[in-house]
């Protein structure tokens, strides 16, 4: 039996965040005024006690002294002034009444307290003069009743209120949010529009930078994603040309039969043709790589003359002089990295040199930056290309020569390791002619443009 552990998303009911706000608050409204109706009802029991203490007390004292001065005391007439209409009772040794005042039956007890006496509830205070005993107390029934029914008046006013707070809520934050709620229609009706379309940025301090912050993203996604073609038709289009070549050969080689010579001059061919493309197939993926690797703080003199010493013989074939000018410096970047910048600036810089002419590299340490240099005496670079020669497939020259010419990607390569290394290339005039290829690591590590 297999078991369907598979999620219908469709089925999942999406949080409202208005609900939980408004229960939220409601929850907290309601027990804030809970807790002060609480202590109303308390404050107001605790003071009615307090007062009635008094008052016993009082009229306690009172009688208690006339009937130490008096034994025969029998007038109670001093309740008459209380408030509250207090009852009172003088009991003999034997618990036999002597006189009683008021609407009260009260009972021989001693101390004070609530107590129940002939079915009623009672607060009492008690004192014994000399052998009798002096009971006051009050109808307490009638303060438990008025407690009960201040208790049901706060009940009936705390549903209300909390509702007045949670609807108040509500429409609050549901205008809060409308904006953003406009925002998240808006963008489903994006992909109805084109491309090229964008959010209405709302005047809100809240929203507005949200709004501006996702427009930011749609427009690095899409440049992301026309680059993403530009670089899958560029290496179409580069990939065609080997491509076209290794068939011609092949089916050229086929048509008829061929001396060992001729076969070999067409595997030499073929095989020339492969590096090449195994060369910018390699280049391709150093491109289009996503993230690179951490980068140790590396000495770089040891590099570079290895670089130079790699790259004399080639530049010695086309008669072109090669100099170098190395200082002890160091940049937070894998060797390899460095490898093939400086393979790529240097093949730049021997494919732009005319015959006799000399190019140089130049590494040194100044405030703290590392500066790299590769000069040569070639025509140079006009202004406006200055910053288009570091974009994928892009070539100065129209002739595609396929005997020194680059694939156009060499530069693109450099940039992007040396901007992912916290530094930064470009391109300066050479004087009297040439280009002069400036590396400068700043240490401020950000993504490049392209």
């Amino acid at each position: 039996m297999v078991s369907d552990t598979s999620w219908n998303f469709g089925k999942v009911r999406a949080r409202s965040h208005r609900r939980r706000l408004t229960q939220t608050v409601c929850l907290v409204f309601g027990a804030i005024l809970a807790a002060l109706f609480f202590i109303a009802s308390t404050f107001y029991r605790q003071e009615e006690a307090r007062s009635a203490n008094t008052e016993l007390d009082t009229v306690l004292r009172a009688i208690s002294t006339e009937l130490a001065v008096n034994p025969n005391f029998d007038d109670l007439w001093e309740l008459a002034r209380s408030p509250r209409g207090l009852s009172a009772s003088i009991f003999q040794p034997n618990g036999d009444p002597w006189d009683n005042f008021g609407s009260l039956t009260l009972e021989p007890k001693t101390g004070r307290g609530l107590a129940m006496m002939n079915g009623i509830l009672v607060r009492y205070a008690s004192n014994k003069v000399k052998d009798r005993l002096v009971v006051v107390a009050d109808n307490w029934q009638d303060v438990v009743d008025g407690d009960l029914r201040l208790n049901l008046m706060l009940l009936a006013i705390w549903f209300p209120l909390t509702a007045l707070v949670g609807y108040i809520t509500w429409a609050t934050v549901t205008n809060t949010f409308k904006p953003l709620l406009g925002m998240a229609k808006e963008a489903g009706e994006l992909s109805l529009r084109g491309p090229g379309s964008r959010l209405a940025v709302p005047e809100d301090a809240e929203f507005g930078p949200l709004a501006v912050q996702l427009n930011e993203f749609l427009d690095r996604l899409e440049a992301n994603v026309r680059q993403q073609e530009r670089f899958v038709q560029d290496a179409a289009h580069e990939l065609r040309t080997p491509l076209t070549i290794l068939r011609g050969q092949v089916e050229t080689a086929l048509l008829r039969e061929r001396t060992p010579a001729e076969y070999a001059s067409v595997l030499s061919l073929v095989l020339d043709e492969a590096v090449r493309m195994s060369s910018l197939i390699e280049s391709l993926l150093v491109s289009s790589r996503s993230e690179m690797t951490p980068a140790p703080l590396n000495q770089l003199a040891v590099s570079v003359q290895e670089a130079v010493d790699r790259w004399r013989p080639r530049y010695a074939e086309r008669g072109v002089h090669l100099k170098a000018e190395i200082h002890p410096a160091k940049a937070t970047i894998l060797y390899q990295e460095m490898d093939s910048i400086l393979d790529n600036l240097l093949a730049n810089a021997l494919r732009h040199s005319p015959e006799g002419e000399t190019c140089q590299v130049l590494l040194d340490s100044k405030a703290g930056h590392t500066v790299l240099k590769v000069s040569d005496r070639g025509t140079g670079i006009p202004d406006d290309l200055k910053e288009k020669i570091f974009e994928r497939f892009y070539r100065t020259d129209t002739s595609r020569n396929r005997e020194y010419g680059g694939f156009g990607i060499g530069l693109a390569i450099c940039r992007r390791i040396i901007v992912e290394r916290g530094g930064e290339i470009l391109v300066e005039d050479n004087q009297p002619s040439g280009a002069v290829f400036v590396v400068r690591w700043t240490g401020r590590t950000r993504r490049p443009a392209n």
